[in-house]
């Protein structure tokens, strides 16, 4: 698994969660029933061009995703 957070101290990420997979998943922190801290998935995107060759192109694809969903 792999995250990437839009700021020091951010409750929201995306992650994608390694191997064959080609989705990326925006998660939220919040608070359980016991009020210890659980991510939550708001949101998915599947990559368009299949799993990046590289770290380099997941990360501008993780960034990219989070742009999307704060434009819109």
């Amino acid at each position: 698994m792999l995250s990437w957070f839009p700021h020091e101290g951010a409750t929201e990420r995306i992650t994608w969660y390694g191997g064959e997979s080609d989705i990326l998943h925006h998660e939220v922190q919040v608070d359980d029933w016991k009020g210890e801290p659980t991510w939550l998935e708001r949101t998915c995107q599947t990559l368009g061009g299949g799993t990046p060759e590289g770290v380099k192109e997941l990360l501008q694809a993780m960034q990219d995703y989070y742009q999307s969903l704060v434009t819109d």
